[in-house]
């Protein structure tokens, strides 16, 4: 049985997806990692690149309520997603995905910030491949 066509609605989300990532694998993680004092940040030394185009990106932050795993303070949890086209494919969890361009009156805060991507989600009649995000929030070297 062939289902509804929705090619005109992935057309109509593709003019959505007005950010541009970089998708990368990492096999060897953190330990090849490099810090960069003038950017700021580490960059990944033995990534290959999975998927550099256009996307969606969303951050969120929630506060949950007094966890005792944190001494019982009250704890912000950054709930990020992302979307790109539903042909993309090869994209795993584990994988990290950058933000190197935001579409002009989205937040330019976005740009640089690296994300592990943590679930990749699908569905019968999708339109859009959905990423579940985890922020990697890295200090810089001690000296």
């Amino acid at each position: 049985m062939a289902g509804p066509d929705l090619t005109g609605t992935q057309r109509y989300v593709g003019t959505l997806m007005q950010d541009r990532v970089r998708i990368t694998s990492d096999p060897s993680g953190y330990d090849d990692d490099t810090w960069d004092p003038d950017l700021r940040r580490y960059t990944q030394a033995g990534a290959t690149t999975v998927y550099e185009g256009p996307a969606m990106v969303s951050v969120q932050v929630s506060v949950a309520e007094q966890d005792e795993t944190q001494g019982g303070q009250e704890v912000s949890t950054p709930a990020a997603t992302a979307a790109v086209p539903l042909t993309v494919d090869g994209i795993v969890p584990g994988q990290w995905l950058t933000v190197i361009a935001v579409n002009r009156r989205g937040d330019q805060h976005l740009v640089g910030r690296t994300f592990r991507i943590g679930t990749v989600g699908g569905g019968t009649y999708a339109v859009l491949r959905q990423l579940g995000l985890e922020e990697r929030v890295v200090a810089e070297p001690r000296k």
